[in-house]
């Protein structure tokens, strides 16, 4: 498993609408927000880099 790199200056903001539909979104699929936010990351820059 590799090790998480924490960077307590990396501040994510988001509308109040956004952050609600992630919240829904990762509930129904049983993850935490954090889990979910590192999901779409990984997907969207996996996807950017098979471009």
């Amino acid at each position: 498993m590799e090790k998480a790199t924490f960077d307590r200056h990396m501040h994510l903001r988001f509308t109040p609408q956004l952050a609600e539909r992630a919240q829904r979104y990762a509930a129904a699929q049983e993850m935490s927000l954090s889990e979910f936010i590192r999901q779409a990351i990984r997907e969207r820059l996996d996807n950017t880099e098979a471009a």
